[in-house]
């Protein structure tokens, strides 16, 4: 039986189009009587996805998204270094502190600044870890749909940093407000009503806050998820729970560097 001389398929003699490939065998000439064999599969070709997996093409956004990660895990363990390892180098000043005999103002002026230096450094790198994470779900988004909801989610951070701002601001000025009320006219019950506004900054703030904390659990969850990284989901989870949030960002690093492996570098 003749052979069709692009694609190898069995035509008949007569037939003028190739029933596999639609190739018009007339204008090729005559039917071949011997088979052409397929062209081989490219060896660069990647392996099949395992059952019940698909197969996911990464691009150039996955090796950004992934490099963003890693430097807000490392952010997060140069945070964790601030906040518990430098202050030991200060313990042995702080708890003389706690003797009037031995406390100058020299010294409480020294451990003041230097805590105060340590909580103003530890709130830049947290505004800049939650640009990072964010910045690193909104690159995914265009890729992968499901990263749009936490990208949008982390926005709640930033908005409970303004409202913990503006609860300090209305603390003060209620301070000065019932100081001035105190010295007016010291017989004077002073009015609290103030605190109410206080409070209720508060409680959105934190109410941000947690909203901002689920985002980026369900983006690392998701990150995880989409290259297939235990790591990532589990270091996302443990950033939500007491005392195992100190190990949270050495596990996302760890799960973030894994996936760059499987996306690859660039060509």
């Amino acid at each position: 039986m003749p052979y069709c001389p692009k694609c190898g398929a069995n035509i008949e003699a007569t037939t003028q189009y190739c029933p596999s490939c639609g190739a018009p065998v007339s204008t090729m000439g005559a039917a071949s009587s011997q088979p052409v064999s397929p062209p081989p599969l490219s060896a660069n070709l990647p392996p099949p996805p395992p059952p019940g997996q698909t197969m996911v093409a990464y691009s150039t956004a996955d090796r950004v998204a992934l490099g963003k990660i890693k430097n807000f895990a490392l952010l997060g363990i140069v945070g964790i270094i601030l906040g518990f390892v430098i202050p030991l180098f200060t313990l042995d000043s702080a708890l003389g502190l706690a003797s009037v005999s031995t406390a100058t103002i020299s010294s409480v002026a020294n451990i003041v600044e230097i805590y105060s230096a340590i909580a103003i450094v530890g709130v830049a790198i947290g505004i800049v870890s939650i640009v990072m994470v964010r910045s690193a779900f909104k690159t995914l988004a265009p890729v992968d749909s499901q990263f749009g909801t936490p990208s949008t989610m982390v926005l709640g951070m930033f908005a409970s940093m303004v409202l913990a701002i503006v609860a300090v601001i209305a603390l003060i000025g209620f301070a000065f407000s019932i100081a001035s009320q105190v010295a007016a006219n010291p017989g004077v019950t002073p009015n609290f009503s103030g605190i109410l506004v206080f409070s209720g900054l508060i409680i959105l703030a934190g109410i941000s806050w947690l909203v901002g904390i689920i985002g980026i659990i369900l983006g690392l969850w998701r990150t995880g998820t989409r290259y297939n990284e235990g790591l990532l989901k589990i270091g996302g989870i443990f950033y939500i729970i007491p005392l195992l949030d100190i190990v949270a960002p050495i596990l996302v690093y760890l799960g973030a560097s894994s996936a760059e492996k499987k996306v690859g570098q660039p060509a």
